[in-house]
């Protein structure tokens, strides 16, 4: 199965995977990424997506986390909505310079660069301590898709540099969202 874009790993049960897919969401609002001009109509979607994570309260989120490391991390983990502070994260705060993208049919698509320190501010209670430095994340970006102007998934990329031996390690979590009321 093919979702955001990448081939879906098995699914896990495992603790780890959820800690996986936090660590990597965490190392993705640590860093900061590239993109084009803000269009208003990106801007616009952009708003749709966060009122949409408001109103999800129920449901499975999936979440699938890849890192491309000599040992590769390819995990996928299902999450109840009610337990995901999904209303914390704030779309329209962190992200910068947002713009319209292709992606699947009958979906609207944006990306945008992260806010560093905005998000990290809004976060830092609910995130773990991290076991590598928030600075060595870069490149990091923000890929919203919609249908129906409600938000349908939230892909996160980026790459961390992961020291001396492993060097930079590109990353990316897809968090697939159930339908918002």
């Amino acid at each position: 199965m093919r979702v955001g874009g990448w081939r879906t790993a098995p699914e896990s049960g495992s603790s780890s995977a959820g800690a996986s897919a936090a660590l990597a969401v965490a190392l993705v609002v640590a860093g900061c990424g590239r993109s084009q001009a803000p269009s208003q109509n990106a801007r616009d979607l952009l708003v749709q997506a966060q009122q949409g994570l408001i109103r999800i309260h129920s449901g499975t989120v999936t979440v699938h986390a890849r890192a491309k490391s000599p040992i590769p991390l390819d995990r996928t983990q299902k999450l109840d909505a009610r337990d995901l502070p999904l209303s914390e994260l704030r779309l329209t705060r962190w992200t910068r310079k947002p713009h319209q993208v292709a992606c699947e049919p009958k979906l609207e698509c944006l990306r945008g660069e992260v806010a560093v320190s905005e998000a990290l501010r809004d976060l830092s209670p609910l995130l773990p301590n991290l076991p590598i430095d928030p600075d060595s994340v870069h490149d990091a970006a923000v890929q919203v898709a919609l249908r129906d102007h409600k938000p349908v998934y939230l892909k996160l990329t980026g790459k961390v540099d992961a020291g001396f031996l492993l060097g930079e390690v590109p990353f990316e979590v897809v968090l697939d969202l159930p339908r918002a009321r």
